[in-house]
C-alpha cells in the first residue's frame, strides 16, 4: 500500500510495525493506529524520542492524555474543526466522531504548531521541553 501523498522522507505502515524501526534522531510525524494497546505504545515511544507532532483524537480524560502527553509533551493545538480522511482509493472519507488534536514533543515543534494556519486553540504544556 502506497500513501496518497508522500509526508515524510521515511514512511512506515502497517506491515513495516514501526515500533520495532530505528526512528533516527529528526523530527517524526505520527498518526498511529487508534487501536489499543498499540496507540499507547506509539505515543510512548514518540514522548521518549521527544522530537514530533502527533495527530490523536481528543480524549484528554483518557491515562494516555492524563499519564503522558500532558506530563512529557511541550504543546497542543486543538483543532478547530473535525478533520476529514481520506480512503487508500484517494476517495474522501468521514470525519471521525470526535475533535483532534495535534500534540507536540519539543520546543520546535510546538512553535509549528504555533504559528501554523490551522484553526484552533494552541495550549502550552511544558515550556522546558
Amino acid at each position: 500500500m502506497h500513501p496518497l501523498w508522500p509526508t515524510a522522507k521515511i514512511m512506515y505502515n502497517k506491515q513495516d510495525n514501526g515500533l520495532i524501526q530505528n526512528w533516527g534522531g529528526g523530527r517524526i510525524w505520527l498518526n498511529p493506529p487508534y487501536s489499543r494497546p498499540l496507540i499507547e505504545q506509539f505515543v510512548k515511544r514518540l514522548a521518549e524520542h521527544g522530537n514530533g507532532i502527533a495527530l490523536l483524537f481528543n480524549r484528554c480524560d483518557s491515562k494516555m492524555f492524563q499519564d503522558v502527553i500532558f506530563k512529557k509533551a511541550t504543546a497542543m493545538k486543538f483543532l478547530r474543526n473535525r478533520i476529514r480522511f481520506f480512503r487508500p482509493d484517494g476517495t474522501r472519507g468521514d470525519s471521525p466522531g470526535c475533535g483532534s488534536v495535534l500534540i507536540a514533543f519539543g520546543r520546535e515543534n510546538a512553535e509549528i504548531l504555533r504559528n501554523c494556519s490551522l484553526q484552533g486553540k494552541y495550549v502550552e504544556l511544558n515550556n522546558d521541553k
